[in-house]
């Protein structure tokens, strides 16, 4: 994969990300998300760290997959 390619993911990844994040939330507390949380990992009852499906890596990898991600929506993915 190309630099610009990659750099064109992580920044596509960082929007869906927090468009998605903004939907778990209610308005009060959506507005105040400007940025990533630093930890994207769920941890299940055994202690084992797990990804979530639209965190910020769980979405790059499907953004790799496709061809063109310029005009992509979170209900695309």
């Amino acid at each position: 994969m190309s630099g610009k390619r990659s750099k064109k993911i992580n920044k596509k990844a960082k929007e869906l990300t927090i468009e998605w994040l903004k939907t778990l939330l209610n308005e009060e507390e959506a507005a105040k998300i400007t940025k990533l949380p630093p930890n994207n990992l769920v941890y299940n009852r055994k202690g084992t760290a797990m990804s979530m499906p639209y965190s910020y890596k769980g979405i790059k990898r499907k953004l790799k997959k496709l061809k063109s991600i310029e005009h992509l929506t979170l209900k695309d993915i």
